[in-house]
Formats: structure tokens, C-alpha cells, sequence
């Protein structure tokens, strides 16, 4: 067991080595080694999309380097370990009063929401039901069920009508909270103004504060490694306050 760990240890450094600081810092520093059986190692991760993206990324070239430094196959397991996101804990509910920003300064953001988009004209057919039902479930429910909420499909299946929807019937119940509908394009427009201007800690504010984030064609930031380390940050804050996180994609 003890050679195990040591062979695991190799194989993440040579991994940081093909890595840069920020890509490592951001998705590998925080992992911690759980628990090693035969031909296993269990990995604890501190939020699901740390999970989802490791096993998508990192897994197989890992599991790779083992089977070099071992001669067999080693499986990694990844597991969501809560407590290894302690900094981020918040139990507060859903839609808080957020604190007030000084004078002067605005950091609430306009919704962005098309009124026309509702649940109520929707047309619901064999391609999209699921995705109606599970959009009602996140209408009645945000923050607990279906979060992240990704809606997956092809061009006219009414991903975008779904999202405006929700943000919609949230908007009718909960008067107060903060709902900001985007595109990953907006988005990425939006960071690269911050980076321009040095005002990065407002747009964390703007984004960081929100009680629903619904990310429109999330498809388009592949390949853009500050983006998707910057939605990763403003996703896990959210999520770990049980904030509604809504995104789409015609990509798997």
C-alpha cells in the first residue's frame, strides 16, 4: 500500500509537470488522497464540478501513468469530500438579503430576462419533456433540485425558452432575488473588461452575489482555460450557498 502511494505521488507530479501553476492550483492542489485498496485509489474532491472535471480530464492520463509506474491497471475513484471546501461553506438560505453595497457603488445586475419566455407557451414535445418537467422541478425548487441544472440539445429545442422560464417564474415568486440571464460570450466580454480595467473583485461581486446564474450556450468557452477557470470559481461559490446555477449547450 505504502509503494502505492508513493507510485500515486509520482504520477501527480509528473501531471503538475504538463500543467500550468494556475490550471494545477485550480483543479489538482485541493484533491486529497482518500483511501487505497488493491487496485484502486479513492480520491476526495472538494465540489462536484472538481469531480466531473477530473474524471472528464485528468482520469485516464493519470490512470495512464500509473499503469507505467506500476504495471497494472490502477482505477482512481473521485469522490466529493465536502470538508475539503471548508472556506466556501455557507448554509444561509437560498435568497438572502444580500449585504448592501456602499454608495455609489451598484453591483445588482439587470436580469436580462425576456418576459415573453414563460411555461405557460411553451410547446412541449418528445424532444424536450424532460427537460420541461426538470425546469419546473428547479422553478419550484431552486437551489435543491436539479443543481447545476444543464439542459443539453440541438439548435430549436428550446433550451433558451426553458431558461428564461425559470428565471421568469423565480422572478413572479421571489421578487427580491438576484437572477442574471448570460451568454458564455457575455460573459467572457464581461471578464476580459474587468482584466482591462483592473476591476476583477466587482465583477466577482456582480456575478458571486447572485441567487440564480443562467449561462446561455455554455458550449462556446472550450478551449478558453481562464474562462472555465473563472466559471469554475463563480460556479463552486454559488453552489456551495445553494445558489441556482442554470447553464445550456448543444455539446455534450
Amino acid at each position: 500500500m505504502d509503494n502505492l502511494k508513493q507510485k500515486w505521488q509520482e504520477a501527480l507530479a509528473a501531471l503538475r509537470l504538463s500543467l500550468s501553476p494556475a490550471t494545477f492550483k485550480t483543479w489538482i492542489k485541493n484533491i486529497r488522497l482518500i483511501q487505497i485498496e488493491e487496485d484502486a485509489i479513492i480520491l476526495g474532491c472538494p465540489n462536484p464540478y472538481t469531480k466531473e472535471w477530473l474524471e472528464k480530464r485528468y482520469q485516464a492520463r493519470l490512470e495512464e501513468s500509473l499503469l507505467q509506474k506500476t504495471g497494472r491497471s490502477i482505477r482512481l475513484e473521485f469522490k466529493v469530500a465536502p470538508q475539503l471546501n471548508a472556506p466556501f461553506h455557507n448554509d444561509g438560505p437560498l435568497f438572502a438579503h444580500p449585504t448592501l453595497p456602499s454608495p455609489g457603488l451598484s453591483l445588482r445586475a439587470e436580469n436580462n430576462l425576456n418576459p415573453y419566455y414563460s411555461f405557460q407557451n411553451f410547446i412541449v414535445g418528445p424532444s424536450n419533456n424532460l427537460a420541461h418537467a426538470a425546469a419546473l422541478a428547479v422553478a419550484e425548487k431552486p437551489g435543491k433540485a436539479y443543481n447545476p441544472f444543464f439542459i443539453y440539445g440541438g439548435v430549436g429545442v428550446g433550451k433558451t425558452h426553458l431558461m428564461h422560464a425559470v428565471g421568469n417564474a423565480l422572478c413572479k415568486k421571489r421578487k427580491q432575488a438576484q437572477i442574471l440571464y448570460t451568454t458564455s460570450e457575455s460573459f467572457t466580454n464581461d471578464l476580459i473588461e474587468s482584466f482591462r480595467k483592473n476591476k476583477t473583485d466587482l465583477f466577482r461581486k456582480k456575478y458571486r452575489q447572485l441567487d440564480v446564474l443562467i449561462i446561455d450556450d455554455i458550449q462556446f468557452i472550450s478551449g478558453k482555460e481562464a474562462i472555465q477557470e473563472e466559471i469554475f470559481h463563480t460556479f463552486n461559490a454559488l453552489h456551495s450557498q445553494s445558489k441556482q446555477i442554470i447553464i445550456s449547450s448543444d455539446c455534450p
